[in-house]
């Protein structure tokens, strides 16, 4: 019972100043209180579709005319558009049922912009090919320059083929048979729509009611793209803070993977921080393999049998990525050749690269990942299980400033940088 009863008296300790800080923050009129959080709305693809309809609107009840419109245009690359004329549509359909219905449609009438908003949703069968046919029928002679398709998510990740249909993305296009049938761009909550709301905010700064609206908007979207910075404690303050307590919270806490998932989120940007490499994950022409909070919670939760092995992607250089990677049980880093084009895929790779690698760092192994890109295709150096039980070999990485994964990082780099000429190409 001795390790309980230190976890208990620390959290104990824990719980004393957690209230003395909400105390505090009651006292300043700080909270974490967001009426369209407590709804459960926070990842409801209609709600926000609705949010953005009525601020884009230049009719709407916010009183602004277009200004809201034309910020959002002007995040987005849109000119030559007759903003007295606009018109904006929530769900519009086609002809036929079957054409399904558009989330956002905005026109002046020679300009047409769709806006597919995707947070947790698949996507459906030709999805974006349909919606393109729906402009087609209804504007018999059209210039595709005057369609645009704004594909948005949490994160700006791809569509699928199975949402693209017969068609295919080229140069900031959607293309038929080597013809452009419509202009095509990614944007994100995280970025674009979180610029485009504190550009609105800055706006009516002097009109309170709409300011604040503004800003409740903005809390949900940033907790949906885990941007938000909570102003009060939970459980996983306790467990960042008291890492040695991991194991015996594994054991008592129920909500472990949320917990865990947090802890090791952070952990891993420290790990994309500290390479000083930029991360393409927003590229990586997969999504479905890029990890975030939500992926890391599933990964965690044992009872889960969707839970899908999941990353994080550095660029090296132009030719090879470092990777951080969650495989089935057990966690590990790598080193993989890609090609870029719009969206980063992975390519066929130098086997004897890997092998000097192995051989320099006296560990690791060649792999066969399917989701990597088939045969032979990535180095990995693996650490071991990081799920299905309570893992000192994770705690003291999280812990140290010296652990054996950040110091095999190192000489990674280290490996290209002595090779840079050799492995650029």
């Amino acid at each position: 019972m001795g390790n309980l009863e230190r976890l208990f008296k620390k959290f104990k300790e824990f719980k004393k100043v957690a209230k003395e800080q909400e105390e505090k923050m009651r006292k300043k009129g700080l909270n974490d209180y967001n009426i369209l959080s407590v709804t459960n709305k926070n990842s409801d693809e209609l709600m926000h579709s609705k949010m953005i309809a009525s601020l884009l609107d230049i009719n709407g009840k916010h009183y602004q005319d277009d200004l809201f419109l034309k910020k959002f245009f002007n995040i987005i690359k849109v000119d030559d558009f007759q903003f007295k004329n606009a018109k904006i549509e929530l769900e519009k359909s086609g002809q036929n049922l079957k054409d399904g219905r558009i989330d956002i449609y905005i026109t002046d009438g020679e300009k047409h912009i769709i806006i597919e908003n995707k947070i947790n949703a698949d996507d459906q069968k030709h999805q974006l090919q349909r919606y393109v046919e729906i402009i087609y029928q209804n504007n018999e002679e059209i210039n595709p320059d005057d369609i645009l398709i704004v594909y948005l998510s949490k994160n700006g990740k791809l569509p699928s083929k199975y949402s693209l249909g017969i068609l295919e993305i080229n140069n900031n296009y959607l293309i038929e048979n080597s013809k452009n049938k419509a202009r095509f761009k990614i944007i994100s909550y995280k970025n674009e729509i979180l610029n485009w709301l504190n550009q609105c905010i800055l706006e009516v700064e002097n009109i309170s009611n709409l300011k604040e609206s503004l800003k409740i908007y903005k809390e949900v979207v940033e907790k949906i793209t885990n941007k938000y910075k909570y102003k009060g404690v939970d459980m996983s303050d306790f467990l960042i803070n008291n890492l040695d307590c991991i194991e015996d919270v594994y054991i008592l806490h129920n909500n472990f993977p949320s917990s865990m998932a947090k802890v090791t989120y952070k952990f891993i940007n420290e790990l994309e921080k500290n390479s000083k490499l930029e991360c393409v994950n927003s590229k990586i022409d997969n999504q479905n393999i890029v990890y975030n909070i939500d992926k890391l919670k599933k990964w965690f939760d044992k009872g889960l049998k969707d839970r899908k092995n999941i990353g994080s992607f550095l660029k090296i250089n132009n030719k090879w990525l470092l990777f951080f990677w969650f495989g089935d049980i057990n966690f590990h880093i790598g080193v993989i050749s890609y090609k870029e084009d719009e969206k980063i895929a992975f390519d066929k790779n130098n086997l004897n690269i890997f092998n000097e690698l192995k051989t320099k760092l006296k560990k690791g192994n060649i792999r066969d990942w399917k989701r990597l890109g088939g045969k032979n295709c990535c180095f990995t150096i693996n650490y071991g299980n990081f799920k299905e039980k309570y893992n000192s070999n994770l705690v003291e990485c999280i812990k140290s400033n010296e652990c054996e994964i950040k110091k095999d990082i190192n000489k990674i780099l280290e490996f290209f940088n002595e090779n840079n000429n050799s492995f650029k190409q």
